[in-house]
């Protein structure tokens, strides 16, 4: 078993913050509650697969497996937990079906499977002891990057966790969250309206919120989860668990680094209108001759969550890996290009833009009108929605926005 180098560990907050170095690559990972007595969040950093089949062989040597996870409902900890064991499980065990060659289209369907499998899983097992409705309406959202011997990436996801890339100093965003902001989404729950389904966001104006049909059981925001059978069995191919798996195969020599976070983080880096990836440069670029720079600027990061949360703009849990890829370069020459760009954080994390929370698709944004956490929250600039589409008092036809996702 390949061990961080650095571990620390609160099992009972369920806060970690680990650390490899691994095949040039230095990864960091940390995971840390919200306002919630319990962080529904799970991560799973997987350099071994053979070790999820107890394989003798070394079939899956060289394929790495990254996850983030965020549950939702009663117990959403414990669906998170499940399926940070088992769906490593089961794309590990459809890849070891496969010829040992590399074949793009056999990957992704191997992948596929894993998803299917996991989400059968769900179907017919209790999650730890706990049994019935009770699983029933729980679920978890889940986001996978595997990298593979040839070090081509594989991203696949159900629900509202995000991937980001840095390359030749350019940070991309690489996939539209599965929520009420993509447009694909839309037009899917738009082809069931005939069988019934529905389903709603909220678009919120100075301290008014407005009401925006349809309804999607209980106003959440994802449109595909693992578990929650409760909605699924009301709302047949609704709120599904079939993955995205992205087109293109990106190529681990041409990014310099890779970061997955769950929506916690994405919400309050926006709230800076940065990335994730710009935000941890701009932090490394103040440790930069540090031998434990990577770690420091990760600190910062979470320093950053802290303070964001104790302000209660946003107050979910929040995950996030990140993935140095050196691609033969020293860490001194790595660091010196990739924050060349970087902009300092003095420049900008002091100052949040709270006028622009609208922007937010967070289901945890503080509602500043009633002092609560305003749970299952789906925000739309309210620009967006044209007048005839809303009222204050009644709920009316839906619109798909043009909001900037459906770029």
């Amino acid at each position: 078993m390949i061990k961080p180098t650095l571990d620390e560990e609160k099992k009972e907050t369920k806060f970690s913050k680990k650390y490899w170095k691994y095949d040039g690559l230095h990864v960091i990972s940390f995971t840390k509650a919200g306002l919630r007595e319990e962080n529904q969040d799970g991560i799973s950093i997987e350099f071994e697969l053979n070790d999820k089949l107890k394989e003798s062989d070394d079939r899956l040597k060289g394929y790495y497996l990254f996850g983030v996870y965020d549950g939702h409902g009663e117990h959403g900890d414990k669906i998170s937990d499940d399926c940070v064991e088992h769906l490593s499980k089961y794309i590990a065990k459809r890849l070891y079906e496969l010829p040992i060659v590399e074949n793009e289209k056999e990957i992704k369907n191997a992948i596929k499977k894993g998803f299917d499998d996991t989400e059968n899983y769900f179907k017919t097992h209790d999650i730890n002891g706990i049994k019935g409705n009770k699983v029933r309406m729980s679920g978890t959202t889940a986001l996978t990057v595997m990298m593979t011997p040839k070090k081509n990436l594989y991203i696949a996801f159900v629900g509202d966790s995000s991937v980001f890339f840095m390359s030749s100093n350019k940070s991309k965003k690489i996939n539209i969250e599965h929520n009420c902001h993509n447009q694909n989404e839309l037009l899917r729950l738009r082809a069931l309206r005939q069988k019934g389904f529905m389903y709603s966001i909220k678009a919120r104006s100075g301290r008014k919120y407005l009401r925006v049909k349809d309804d999607l059981s209980n106003e959440i925001q994802y449109t595909r989860s693992f578990s929650d059978f409760y909605i699924k069995n009301f709302f047949s191919g609704g709120l599904i668990a079939e993955p995205e798996i992205i087109d293109k195969v990106y190529s681990a020599f041409n990014l310099d680094l890779l970061v997955l976070a769950s929506d916690g983080i994405t919400d309050r880096s926006k709230i800076f209108n940065k990335h994730p990836t710009e935000i941890y440069l701009s932090y490394l670029k103040r440790y930069k001759g540090d031998p434990n720079r990577f770690v420091k600027a990760c600190d910062e990061m979470i320093k950053l969550c802290d303070s964001i949360t104790e302000k209660r703009i946003c107050v979910d849990d929040m995950s996030i890996i990140i993935i140095i890829i050196l691609n033969g370069k020293s860490e001194d020459e790595w660091c010196h290009i990739v924050t060349k760009n970087a902009e300092d954080p003095e420049d900008w994390d002091n100052t949040t833009h709270e006028d622009e929370l609208s922007d937010i698709d967070d289901q945890d944004i503080y509602n500043q009108n009633s002092n609560e956490v305003d749970d299952f929250l789906v925000s739309v600039p309210l620009s967006t929605i044209p007048i005839e589409y809303y009222d204050e008092d009644s709920a009316m036809n839906f619109t798909i926005s043009d909001d900037d996702n459906f770029d």
